[in-house]
């Protein structure tokens, strides 16, 4: 368990690690050599502590300068018993709510009664590429944020921190866009050997930072969850 934070360490936000999704099968491939295997296993699970060391610090370099903000404007622990879904309301993104409606238009009885439902369901907002952190509309961190700033009572709005270096692995349907190192086409060398020093580079200074970034906005404005979703690990198995 994390060590309870300061004042002045204390963030305006929660942090949620869930367990990891089950594995699917869309990257097994032939059969490695267990020396292989193994080196691979050490250097995405040393890659995977490293990028969330570096959230952390992040998170914990923007919190040091918040001393300022008014502590009675919202909750400021990451205390493992306060249950930052509990009693609360949730934001409904409407960009998710207007992608319904072109499987509405040709929707009948029982099933569009269920479409019509899932337009006011919260939903969380997976930011797995980069370009999702900035920006103006619902498509973006920044601009849900602001959308939920503009409203009366702002409500819950919760993001899941998905772009570790070397994503998924080999996984087809989910590898991501940041490397430990790169081939010369521009993919992944999951082969390469290290602890993924640039990759981890890339991925604070384009990602987490942007992140935290985007964060000092609303600090005191909005609620905000962000889940890490570790699902790089699992994928070791496939």
């Amino acid at each position: 368990m994390a060590p309870a934070a300061t004042p002045q360490e204390e963030v305006k936000l929660s942090v949620v690690a869930p367990a990891p999704r089950q594995p699917d099968d869309a990257g097994v491939g032939a059969a490695e050599d267990p020396t292989s295997r193994r080196r691979k296993l050490g250097a995405i699970l040393g890659t995977a502590a490293l990028a969330a060391m570096a959230f952390m610090a992040a998170v914990a370099s923007w919190s040091a300068g918040q001393e300022d903000v008014d502590s009675a404007a919202m909750p400021r622990s990451l205390a493992p018993q306060n249950n930052p879904f509990k009693d609360v309301p949730y934001y409904v993104n409407p960009t998710y709510a207007a992608s319904l409606d072109s499987s509405l238009a040709s929707a009948e009885s029982l099933v569009s009664e269920t479409l019509q439902s899932m337009k006011v369901v919260p939903s969380a907002y997976w930011l797995d590429v980069k370009t999702k952190i900035e920006g103006t509309g619902t498509k973006s961190m920044e601009g849900i944020l602001a959308d939920a700033a503009s409203r009366p009572n702002p409500e819950l709005v919760t993001f899941i921190v998905y772009d570790l270096p070397n994503r998924d692995c080999h996984a087809k349907a989910s590898n991501g866009e940041i490397c430990c190192t790169y081939l010369a086409d521009g993919r992944c060398d999951y082969s390469a050997a290290g602890m993924c020093e640039s990759g981890i580079a890339e991925y604070k200074a384009e990602y987490i930072d942007k992140i935290v970034g985007v964060l000092q906005k609303y600090d005191g404005k909005v609620p905000i969850v962000l889940v890490i979703e570790p699902d790089s690990l699992p994928n070791l198995s496939t």
